[in-house]
């Protein structure tokens, strides 16, 4: 079938995923059981106004789609945020525009208190509901591909090319948690992490980009809290990219 080129996506019931589109401003619905595509909403904007696109379904049963807006960044302009919310039949509920917000921007997830958790260049950027900035994180790396906010306050990003997956306790401290300088940094081989998820026992899973690494290194790695190693999978077989190199796999005990 088709291939799409996708940057983000979420479990929304009935069996069905929301994925975003990269290029095209917009998002379709895929029914994981027929594997079909049953929805899809696009071409808000261009490929030369906004890449990168996230989205969110809400409540209300809209979904916001949120990416960088390249108005005036090829003339040296800092990057903006776009927040559109939309209907399946393409109505557009809201439009807001947050300027000067965050350039080479990745994944925009909401908080619990509805801010919008912004990854980009070396820093993950906390903006609330009117792009007011509630906290800035320097991650050590670009770019700053996703971040997460529990509920206690803990921030967690992957860095991109920094290599590392970092987290910042409530009050700023950096612990880098997996990766390069990590406490399993001679164990795994992390390139470029990507996105993640924290698991209900606080155990962390991450995927691994490795086609800048000539394909080499595990795809998805697990640690505990302390950054130790739990588990880690890779197969040659089914890499985007890179050469095909050994396998290599920790199986859980």
């Amino acid at each position: 079938g088709p291939r799409y080129v996708v940057n983000n996506v979420s479990v929304i019931g009935n069996n069905k995923l929301l994925v975003g589109y990269k290029f095209n401003f917009g998002y379709f619905e895929l029914d994981l059981a027929t594997q079909r595509i049953e929805v899809q909403v696009r071409d808000f904007l261009t490929r030369s106004e906004a890449i990168l696109t996230s989205v969110r379904r809400l409540e209300n049963g809209h979904t916001l789609i949120m990416a960088q807006g390249l108005r005036n960044v090829a003339a040296g302009a800092a990057g903006h945020l776009e927040v559109w919310e939309v209907g399946n039949d393409k109505t557009i509920y809201e439009m807001r525009t947050f300027m000067n917000c965050c350039g080479n921007l990745r994944v925009v997830r909401l908080t619990a208190e509805g801010h919008f958790l912004v990854g980009g260049d070396s820093a993950l950027v906390e903006l609330d509901q009117n792009g007011a900035e509630i906290a800035r994180r320097n991650s050590g790396g670009s770019p700053t591909y996703m971040g997460l906010k529990t509920a206690e306050g803990t921030y967690y990003a992957t860095n991109g090319h920094g290599g590392q997956l970092v987290a910042w306790a409530v009050g700023g401290q950096r612990t880098v948690i997996g990766g390069r300088n990590s406490p399993s940094a001679g164990e795994v081989a992390i390139y470029q992490p990507g996105q993640f998820q924290i698991l209900q026992n606080g155990n962390v899973v991450t995927t691994n980009w490795t086609a800048e690494n000539g394909g080499m290194g595990q795809q998805l790695v697990e640690y505990d809290a302390r950054g130790n190693l739990v588990w880690s999978w890779d197969d040659p077989l089914v890499r985007p990219q890179g050469k095909i190199g050994r396998a290599s796999c920790r199986e859980r005990v």
